[in-house]
C-alpha cells in the first residue's frame, strides 16, 4: 500500500510555538498546502489526494532538499504522476530533471478527486533517495490591465502566474525592490511532459524592467518569476516585482 506523507503546512511551522494545534499526517490535500518526505530504499511511493475544479490549472512542485554539505541531492529520479477516476491525466516521466526542483504543470478538465502519486524512476530497483518537498499550487490567472504584485527570494522557489486570452497580449515585468536577481519566463504547457517550454525570459543582475510581446492568443501560458536556476548568492536576498498584462488588438 502506498505510503501517505506527512503534511507540513508552512504557516504551521513557522507558529508551532504559538499555536495550541499543529497539523496532523493525513492523506488529503488542500492548494496552498505543503507536503514533506522521504524517499529510502524502502519506501519509494507516496500518495496524496485532493480536490480539483474543472478549469483549475495547478502546478506541483517537487523539490530535493539539499544537504548543508552537499551541492545536489541523492534525489536525482523523481516521478509525478496525476490521476483522475482511474486514468493517467498527467505524469513527468519524459521530463529530464537531475536533482532540481521537479513540476507537474496542468489545466484539470474535470471536477473531483484527484490523486497525486509520487515515486522514483526504476521503482523499487531505483537508487534515487532523499528528502523532498512538494506544494500544491494554485495558478493565478491575469487579466489584463490588473497588475499584480509578487515577491521572490533566495531559494524560495518559483511564482507561477496564468495567462489565458482570446487576444494577443503582452506583458511587462517591474522589479520594485530588492536585491536579488530575478529571471522572468514565458512558457508554453508541454502536454507530452506535463512541463513547461520556455519561449521567451529575461534576467540578469541589472534588470529591472522588461516587457515582451506581441504572443499570440488563443493558447495557455505559464509565466515564472523567481531566481534564476544557477544563481548563487552568500546571504538571502529578496525582491519585490510587479506584472501587468497588457492588450495587442
Amino acid at each position: 500500500m502506498l505510503k501517505a506523507l506527512r503534511l507540513s503546512a508552512l504557516l504551521a511551522l513557522v507558529l508551532a510555538s504559538l499555536l495550541a494545534t499543529t497539523v496532523r499526517a493525513q492523506d488529503a490535500a488542500e492548494y496552498g498546502d505543503v507536503f514533506e518526505g522521504e524517499m529510502t530504499e524502502d519506501e519509494y511511493e507516496f500518495e496524496i489526494t485532493f480536490e480539483g475544479e474543472e478549469g483549475d490549472i495547478i502546478a506541483l512542485v517537487l523539490t530535493p532538499i539539499i544537504a548543508e554539505d552537499a551541492f545536489i541531492s541523492d534525489l536525482t529520479s523523481p516521478i509525478m504522476m496525476l490521476e483522475f477516476d482511474g486514468d493517467t491525466v498527467a505524469d513527468t516521466t519524459s521530463q529530464f530533471v537531475f536533482g532540481g526542483p521537479l513540476s507537474l504543470v496542468t489545466v484539470l478538465e474535470d471536477s473531483g478527486e484527484y490523486t497525486l502519486f509520487i515515486t522514483r524512476e526504476d521503482g523499487s530497483s531505483g537508487d534515487s533517495v532523499g528528502e523532498f518537498e512538494v506544494a500544491f499550487n494554485s495558478v493565478e490567472i491575469l487579466e489584463i490591465e490588473e497588475p499584480v504584485t509578487g515577491s521572490a527570494e533566495t531559494d524560495g522557489g518559483v511564482n507561477y502566474y496564468a495567462v489565458q486570452s482570446d487576444s494577443d497580449w503582452g506583458i511587462s515585468y517591474l522589479k520594485a525592490d530588492g536585491d536579488l536577481d530575478v529571471e522572468i519566463a514565458i512558457n508554453r504547457l508541454d502536454e507530452n511532459s506535463s512541463g513547461l517550454t520556455r519561449v521567451a525570459y529575461a534576467s540578469g543582475s541589472e534588470l529591472t524592467e522588461a516587457a515582451f510581446g506581441i504572443l499570440e492568443g488563443g493558447d495557455v501560458y505559464i509565466v515564472t518569476v523567481g531566481e534564476p536556476a544557477f544563481a548563487f548568492s552568500f546571504s538571502p536576498e529578496d525582491a519585490e516585482f510587479q506584472l501587468e498584462l497588457l492588450p495587442f488588438e
